[in-house]
């Protein structure tokens, strides 16, 4: 059996659909948007834009099981973009 979590914020949702920005990586921070099916989230206190929820993938022999909960919600700053560009603030490759 393998488990990864990882953190997203909800991005959208519509009546089929939620799109959540994933993070995938720290550092270097690798973010990734990807879309779920409403139905988990539905009733629940979850379905909302900026919310930051944990996903947590168990895969084991023939199945895979995808569950999502609530986060701390001050992880927020995690999904900042990071500006890769400032170091060059200043130098011939700024102008």
């Amino acid at each position: 059996m393998d488990t990864t979590i990882i953190l997203g914020e909800i991005l959208a949702f519509n009546d089929d659909s939620v799109e959540v920005t994933c993070l995938l990586n720290e550092s270097p921070q690798v973010l990734s948007v990807r879309r779920f099916s409403i139905l988990p989230f539905k009733k629940t206190d979850m379905l909302g834009v900026g919310v930051i929820i944990e996903i947590k993938t168990i895969i084991m022999a023939g199945k895979m099981e995808i569950n999502f909960s609530k986060a701390d919600q001050t992880l927020s700053e995690k999904f900042k973009l990071i500006d890769r560009f400032s170091s060059f603030e200043g130098t011939p490759f700024s102008k």
